[in-house]
């Protein structure tokens, strides 16, 4: 008890006529709850690869069209596994 981090995160919110923008929803909560955890990207406990995740999850867009920049699932998994 009390050795792992626990996340409760709902989508209840992110529905959406468009794939589109359900998934700049989805991508929304979670960024904004990953940016909740900064002490994430410092910890000791986390491998260079699990920083590299965390950093994808709060990495934000910068040109105004999107909250967070996060990669399809897809693509990062192929990347990860390199």
């Amino acid at each position: 008890m009390g050795k792992f981090l626990v996340v409760s995160v709902t989508l209840k919110g992110a529905g959406s006529g468009n794939f589109g923008t359900a998934r700049e929803m989805l991508a929304s909560i979670i960024g904004n709850e990953a940016m909740r955890l900064p002490f994430l990207e410092k910890s000791r406990e986390l491998s260079a690869r699990e920083k590299e995740q965390y950093k994808q999850l709060v990495n934000v867009d910068t040109t105004g069209r999107h909250a967070f920049i996060m990669p399809d699932a897809k693509r990062l998994l192929i990347r990860l596994k390199k």
